[in-house]
């Protein structure tokens, strides 16, 4: 699974109002915003399924995560980008086991 695709998921499963098409330019937008100089693709590899589904079942119902804390935290997860991602994040994330 993609990482935008666990990311839309999520955004779904918090407002079944939205399209999947929204939810994808929701996760495009704020991906460009917080990493003007990165490449979207380079962001959005495959991982594994079964990570993604226990992640999702971990964090679906979290009131204190939103789009922003999934689109940095994905950025630890995979393989690893040819470039460092410039956040004003500095925090770790994914604190759950």
């Amino acid at each position: 699974m993609k990482k935008s695709t666990l990311v839309t998921k999520f955004l779904r499963y918090w407002n079944a109002r939205m399209t999947l098409q929204q939810a994808e330019t929701e996760v495009l937008l704020c991906f460009t915003a917080e990493f003007p100089v990165s490449n979207y693709a380079d962001w959005n590899t495959h991982v594994d399924e079964d990570w993604c589904e226990h992640f999702f079942q971990l964090y679906k119902d979290d009131g204190e995560i939103d789009l922003l804390w999934l689109v940095v935290g994905l950025c630890a997860v995979g393989p690893q980008p040819t470039h460092a991602y410039a956040s004003s994040r500095s925090e770790p994330y994914f604190p759950k086991t």
